[in-house]
């Protein structure tokens, strides 16, 4: 394959996913703003570090932009729709 098929491919899969990702986003966010951060527990049980809130075009529905840590110990920002505040523990 020549250099200009071989960049016609790639450009036409990178035309494609982009395609694909509009069509499975099911709406735009119009914004993003940062929080004072907290430790919040997810639907799974997971405890995650809340850092922002996602607002979308109806304005109806918010989500919260998280950082979670995974088993590896990488960490990685990704949203979350419900959160429930983790308590902290007190020192005695």
């Amino acid at each position: 394959m020549d250099p200009n098929e071989m960049y016609g491919a790639v450009l036409d899969a990178l035309t494609d996913h982009a395609k694909k990702r509009e069509e499975d986003a099911p709406r735009k966010a119009v914004g993003m703003m940062s929080i004072q951060p907290f430790d919040a527990e997810t639907d799974e049980g997971n405890v995650v570090r809340a850092v922002g809130v996602i607002a979308y075009g109806d304005m109806n529905d918010i989500d919260f932009v998280v950082l979670k840590t995974l088993s590896g110990g990488e960490i990685i920002p990704t949203t979350e729709g419900s959160l429930w505040p983790v308590e902290r523990k007190e020192a005695a």
